[in-house]
């Protein structure tokens, strides 16, 4: 288990959901996998969010992330 954090900064209202669907769709494009492999494990109403991402190794999760910023 590796633990790296990073911050995303988005522009969607946290009411209704909006945030954390806007974070799902953020990783889901930068990451190149379908939103369904990205789960908030803890925090769906706090601004630090834990995040799950399946069907990637962590180094090319890293690489995605980083080249996206």
């Amino acid at each position: 288990m590796c633990n790296q954090s990073v911050k995303i900064a988005l522009k969607a209202e946290p009411e209704e959901n909006k945030e954390n669907q806007a974070l799902l769709r953020y990783l889901s494009d930068i990451l190149y996998i379908p939103i369904s492999h990205i789960i908030i494990q803890t925090g769906e109403t706090s601004k630090q969010k834990l995040i799950s991402i399946k069907g990637l190794p962590y180094d090319t999760i890293i690489r995605r992330i980083t080249n996206a910023i």
